[in-house]
């Protein structure tokens, strides 16, 4: 993949202007690689809920309280809110699912 080929070469280049003065340019590539890594991350952490809702048995998907189930709802709010919110809202979710929490639901 071309992505997986350009990202050394974009950890490198960012290594060696944080080595270097503190200009503009380390300023940028900092920024891109924090770009990066948080564009990187949501793919993954979509891929990895697709994975889950593919094999986890089904015992342990159905035994979810609210519609859409816990791990569709933290998908959506990732696609919608970014990584860091949409996580803090699927686990939320999550935690609130089971007893002895009850099983509230803030849409």
């Amino acid at each position: 993949m071309l992505l997986s080929a350009a990202i050394p070469a974009a950890s490198a280049l960012a290594v060696r202007h944080f080595v270097g003065a503190g200009d503009w340019c380390s300023f940028f590539s900092a920024a891109m690689l924090v770009i990066w890594f948080i564009f990187c991350c949501k793919h993954t952490l979509i891929t990895l809920i697709y994975m889950y809702q593919k094999f986890a048995p089904g015992f342990i998907r159905s035994a979810c309280r609210f519609t859409p189930c816990c791990s569709e709802y933290t998908r959506i709010s990732i696609e919608k809110y970014g990584v860091f919110k949409g996580v803090y809202r699927g686990v939320s979710r999550i935690m609130r699912c089971h007893p002895p929490n009850g099983g509230i639901d803030e849409p």
